[in-house]
């Protein structure tokens, strides 16, 4: 999982225990914590807290009467690689990497609900397309955050 700590050497307990308690599962745990984890600090939530209202204003302030004013906005979600989770962006370490894919008719494609998005929404896939070799590659080329059109927009 491309980390060396563990519970004992990190204080994560207490994340892992309010994560758990709301709900959530590993790979929204993990894709969370992971960019932090190397800190072994205590305010790990802080700086998560921060991050996420940091976003919330930033998304606010570029916004006049209903309309983005400004082209320089981030994605809402990212797909971390390493976790192989979609994560909001406001968790990622560096900027995402952006690919996409060919738009198709709809016979040349599936809809398919993944775990990885937590099958909030149905991902129209290629029928001959593999996410887990997508994710290979990239992290083959050496990226940790990608932008996947399907994977972090919602397509209905």
């Amino acid at each position: 999982l491309s980390t060396l700590y563990t519970v004992e050497t990190c204080p994560l307990s207490t994340f892992l225990e309010d994560y758990i308690e709301k709900g959530y599962d590993f790979g929204t745990v993990y894709g969370r914590l992971r960019p932090f984890w190397y800190l072994h600090s205590t305010n790990i939530e802080d700086k998560l807290q921060a991050r996420e209202a940091w976003d919330q204003q930033m998304r606010l302030d570029v916004l006049v009467n209903d309309k983005i004013i400004s082209p320089l906005i981030p994605p809402r979600r990212v797909w971390d690689l390493y976790s192989n989770w979609v994560i909001p962006w406001w968790v990622a370490r560096r900027y995402p990497q952006a690919i996409s894919h060919a738009w198709m008719d709809k016979k040349d494609r599936k809809d398919v609900h993944m775990p990885i998005n937590e099958c909030e929404w149905p991902v129209p896939m290629p029928r001959d397309a593999d996410l887990n070799l997508i994710c290979i590659e990239m992290l083959n080329n050496g990226a940790e955050y990608v932008w996947l059109d399907v994977l972090c927009l919602r397509q209905k």
